[in-house]
């Protein structure tokens, strides 16, 4: 028995310890927001993350802060993050992370505008002419947006919907794009002026959105080993099943 218990505890002692993978994210409730307590990075990615990546691959997640989506595409690229858990996937990027095998998910996009609005559909890019449209710097712009009949006015700021909001509700913007419709729904539902707009639905096909790293050799076998684990939680449908306990929890 006492040299079961020598042999334990030696094996305890030079255990490896788990490789920390910090991940850093932006403003994109629920699935990525700031932890009221703590500060940190929260949501569905972290949930998915520490519940079911971290375990299947074998690591600890490591939770930096909310940041601006140029500030976290910097922080990754520089090596000061492993990851970010969510991104569209636009040339621009290709060249300077490695993207998941299998999407996180896929967004569908809209344009939110004042409930008085005379912008009733959108069915092509004409009904968009003549338009000031807020949109979030460094963010994935849908090709119906594309035009030089259309003014497309961005901000970096952590709360861009707010003050596009604000800007919107004094005559400066006739509409917002945002390329997630499940997480405008969740941004309004609480707000006292959710009334005091509407969303339009937008025709472009949905869009996939994957984790990202960083492209170097440890960034390749991550992203390898992030890929096999997706698969399988995209088999058992676990980033519904997270979305759906934040979206029925602000009901």
């Amino acid at each position: 028995m006492k040299l079961l218990c020598i042999g334990v505890l030696a094996a305890l002692m030079t255990a490896t310890p788990a490789e920390t993978i910090r991940m850093v994210g932006f403003q994109l409730e629920p699935y990525m927001m700031e932890d009221t307590v703590t500060g940190t990075l929260s949501g569905v990615t972290v949930d998915y993350w520490r519940d079911f990546i971290a375990p299947e691959i074998g690591v600890t997640i490591e939770v930096l802060g909310v940041m601006p989506v140029s500030r976290a595409i910097k922080m990754l690229e520089s090596g000061e993050a492993d990851v970010i858990p969510l991104l569209t996937r636009i040339a621009k990027r290709e060249n300077l992370f490695y993207f998941s095998d299998s999407p996180f998910t896929m967004i569908s996009s809209g344009l939110m505008v004042p409930a008085g609005s005379s912008i009733l559909e959108v069915s092509e890019q004409s009904d968009l002419f003549g338009l000031t449209v807020g949109f979030l710097e460094d963010a994935y712009l849908p090709d119906l947006l594309n035009h030089e009949l259309i003014t497309i006015e961005l901000v970096s700021n952590l709360d861009y919907r707010n003050i596009h909001l604000n800007k919107m509700r004094v005559g400066r913007l006739d509409a917002i794009l945002d390329i997630n419709l499940i997480s405008l729904k969740y941004y309004l539902q609480n707000r006292a002026d959710r009334f005091l707009v509407r969303i339009i639905p937008l025709p472009v096909p949905d869009a996939p959105v994957y984790a990202v790293f960083r492209k170097t050799a440890e960034g390749k076998a991550l992203c390898d080993r992030f890929s096999k684990a997706n698969t399988k939680g995209i088999e058992l449908n676990i980033v519904d099943t997270i979305v759906k306990k934040y979206v029925d929890a602000e009901r």
